[in-house]
């Protein structure tokens, strides 16, 4: 069985990657601290492609493999589980 990534899952993760270490690394304490959830972070992670990942493209999605998603969910929480 082959466990290597797909050249896509790779390009999702890092994307995500970097999408954390800009828009949500420099601000995820301030908003533990205040217990602040700031809606406009969901409106730039659409932006950034990253939303809607699991989903069948027939219903508006990215049509992302499970592979794919998890990737990308386990970069965005190690900087921002919430």
């Amino acid at each position: 069985m082959d466990f290597r990534l797909s050249e896509h899952e790779q390009q999702v993760a890092q994307a995500a990657r970097d999408f954390a270490a800009t828009h949500l690394a420099p601000f995820a304490r301030e908003r533990d601290e205040q217990g602040r959830f700031d809606r406009h972070v969901v409106s730039e992670l659409g932006q950034a492609g990253l939303l809607g990942g699991a989903l069948p493209e027939a219903f508006g999605g990215r049509g992302w493999s499970k592979v794919a998603f998890a990737l990308a969910m386990e970069e965005l929480g190690a900087v921002d589980s919430s």
